[in-house]
């Protein structure tokens, strides 16, 4: 599922797509600030959020009982001071594991 966030309401659009009481199992953000909370809101049970870049801020307020309650993992990662064989390491992994592809 693709959705234009700038245009659609992709958490709308995801639990539709879905179904109610189902979420994404992980969610790779690249815009941070206001979107954490929004993101959260997508993610299904146990479900990981990754922070990997912050284009819309690194600050924000977020509610951690759904982080509680639904067994959520907040973290970050960037991949700049790794070597290039970790990157194409990483992304083949993604890729074979998740069906992601940068």
């Amino acid at each position: 599922l693709v959705v234009n966030h700038s245009t659609h309401d992709f958490v709308l659009a995801i639990k539709e797509r879905l179904g109610k009481g189902r979420g994404v199992d992980v969610v790779l953000d690249i815009i941070g600030g206001e979107y954490i909370n929004r993101n959260l809101k997508v993610l299904g049970n146990g479900g990981r959020h990754v922070s990997i870049a912050f284009q819309r801020g690194s600050t924000v307020t977020v509610d951690l009982l759904p982080v509680l309650t639904r067994s959520l993992q907040l973290t970050g990662s960037t991949m700049r001071p790794r070597c290039v064989g970790d990157i194409f390491r990483i992304c083949r992994l993604l890729f074979r594991i998740c069906r992601v592809f940068p």
